[in-house]
């Protein structure tokens, strides 16, 4: 038994490391493509807002934690036997650990879903709710993303048109002027002023942003604030509703462990995934007003999802919105997309066969 407890606690930090690393650079992806952030400052943004989500997450969870402790999808006898949950996180664990190894975006919804059909399959000797399957947990994560695609698509049209493009002339540049002296030194003079673009400002002078350029700022870092917060507050209670049968955490230690070890996960792990979402799904340079609008649909769409415990993806949802902000303008990468949905289709049922192995591993030590 012991031994099946420590399985169950290295299977569920492990994979809130892994889901920081696989998601947390997801919501700032739009800041760090569209050129507003660097790659760590996007980094910073996502660990802080993460963890508040997460944290949320120990007043607002019960729905979650009760979905993805397997209640509903198996029988109590399947999720009460101690080799079910240790299973489930493992297999997660592998299925998003090898993704993040290979720069991929996927659900860690989707692996947790898959790894509990595996190892309830096995240990319910093949019964599953499968009505319970499809419309609670399968549904919602199948339909977010073409809501979000569609959304995003709108949002992004409606921002360019109440938005001024960064490409426009929304700034004044203060350039430094020279002067000659007697002697033929050179001295700086009097700022001169000139409007042009932001990009041509950038390069040659102190820029002052328009005021409507000022908005669309600050609002596409709240909408990405926004998304890492409910991001964490989402993920949080999936993983921690396996860590509840470890009688050493209570209450809402589990949530709090989750938020920790997700946090940091994203801060030391999440370069690779995060360069994958901000530079090769679609091209984001210098377009804020569809990256804002992509943020926005992304954190309403996962609020949502959370305060009615409906098990959305947040990485596809993210995902769908980018490429709805893409479409707005007529580009996205489609080979980078397919590869994204390539793993997408193999989350499920690799995480299904790595917990069906576990469990059986599992019962042998046991």
């Amino acid at each position: 038994m012991s031994l099946l407890l420590g399985f169950l606690f290295v299977g569920g930090a492990g994979l809130a490391i892994a889901n920081g690393a696989n998601d947390n650079g997801k919501p700032v992806a739009t800041l760090i493509g569209s050129g507003v952030l660097t790659q760590r400052q996007g980094l910073g943004l996502a660990f802080w807002t993460t963890l508040a989500g997460a944290l949320a997450a120990a007043l607002w969870s019960g729905a979650l934690l009760r979905a993805f402790s397997g209640q509903g999808l198996v029988s109590a006898q399947v999720t009460a036997h101690p080799a079910f949950l240790p299973a489930v996180g493992m297999a997660a664990l592998g299925t998003v650990a090898l993704a993040t190894r290979l720069r991929l975006p996927v659900s860690t919804t989707h692996a947790l879903v898959g790894a509990l059909v595996g190892a309830g399959l096995v240990l319910g000797h093949g019964t599953l709710m499968w009505k319970v399957l499809a419309i609670k947990l399968a549904g919602p994560m199948l339909l977010s993303p073409v809501v979000a695609m569609g959304a995003a698509w709108l949002l992004a049209h409606l921002s360019r048109a109440m938005v001024p493009a960064r490409t426009s002339e929304t700034c004044v540049c203060a350039q430094p002027g020279v002067e000659l002296g007697a002697g033929g030194e050179a001295a700086l003079g009097q700022a001169a002023l000139q409007t042009g673009t932001v990009e041509r400002c950038e390069g040659s002078g102190s820029v002052v942003l328009a005021s409507s350029t000022k908005l669309l700022r600050g609002l596409h870092l709240v909408s990405a604030g926004a998304v890492s917060f409910s991001r964490g507050l989402n993920d949080t209670p999936k993983i921690a509703a396996l860590l509840l049968p470890l009688s050493l955490l209570t209450g809402s230690a589990p949530v709090v462990v989750v938020a920790l070890a997700m946090a940091l996960g994203g801060w030391f792990l999440a370069q690779g995934v995060t360069r994958t979402m901000s530079q090769e799904i679609v091209d984001l340079d210098h377009r804020e007003p569809e990256a804002a609008g992509g943020n926005l649909t992304t954190a309403f769409l996962v609020l949502l999802a959370s305060r009615w415990g409906l098990p959305v993806s947040t990485t596809h949802v993210a995902t769908g919105a980018m490429v709805g902000a893409g479409l707005s303008h007529g580009e996205f990468r489609l080979a980078t997309l397919r590869n994204i949905l390539l793993a997408w289709t193999a989350t499920l049922p690799l995480a299904a066969l790595l917990a069906a192995a576990a469990v059986l591993a599992m019962k042998a030590l046991a």
